[in-house]
């Protein structure tokens, strides 16, 4: 799998700063990154949650739609709902489509430390055993319907350009919903609800 970086949670902060940048608060609380929270970043243990995650995610070969952290299959994983074309995927288009799916949870991510924590709070799990696995049994539970209706609107702001290049990429390698009801969109919010638990999770801790 691929690992995650400091350059690459980079990247996602300065695109959630393009998304907001009529919003000088918001702006400004982004900031705590290169001033707070970049250089106590866990990235060994918040790498191997999104790794794990992704990765199960992907997977297009096992029997069964249940992804990872699932007690159903209401919410799909996603290489089970588009098996046929996820197959056909090369491994550089593969590689695209883990990063753009990062990229959310990183989004996520942030915007629970950067624009729900001010300051950012210091981790409570601080091992990679100990996130992930408090993650792994609550994450499924957290309803979105319980964030505030400013939280989301946030959220979906700093999540829009990286839902674009998601639907684009799904529109250019034949990704579409067959018969029934299309849970495309179902099952990708979960993407940067994902990392924004994981961070709520570190802070938390097990609830």
């Amino acid at each position: 799998m691929e690992e995650l970086t400091l350059e690459r949670a980079d990247a996602s902060v300065s695109a959630m700063r393009e998304a907001l940048r009529d919003g000088s608060e918001c702006s400004e609380q982004l900031g705590l990154w290169d001033k707070e929270l970049r250089s106590r970043f866990n990235v060994v243990a918040v790498g191997f949650c999104f790794s794990e995650y992704i990765g199960s995610e992907l997977d297009c070969h096992r029997s069964g739609d249940r992804g990872l952290g699932r007690t159903s299959t209401q919410v799909p994983r996603l290489g089970a709902y588009f098996r046929k074309p996820m197959s056909r995927l090369s491994l550089p288009e593969f590689r695209e489509l883990y990063g753009i799916i990062e990229d959310l949870m990183l989004r996520g991510y942030l915007t629970r430390a950067l624009l729900c924590e001010v300051p950012p709070k210091q981790p409570v799990l601080t091992t990679t055993p100990d996130l992930y696995e408090a993650w792994l049994a609550g994450f499924y539970s957290f309803d979105p319907s319980q964030m505030g209706p400013n939280l989301r609107a946030v959220l979906g702001a700093v999540t829009d350009s990286a839902f674009a290049e998601l639907n684009g990429f799904f529109g250019r390698h034949g990704m579409r919903a067959g018969g029934g009801e299309d849970r495309t969109q179902l099952i990708s919010m979960y993407y940067p609800l994902g990392g924004f638990s994981v961070r709520a999770y570190e802070v938390e801790g097990r609830g």
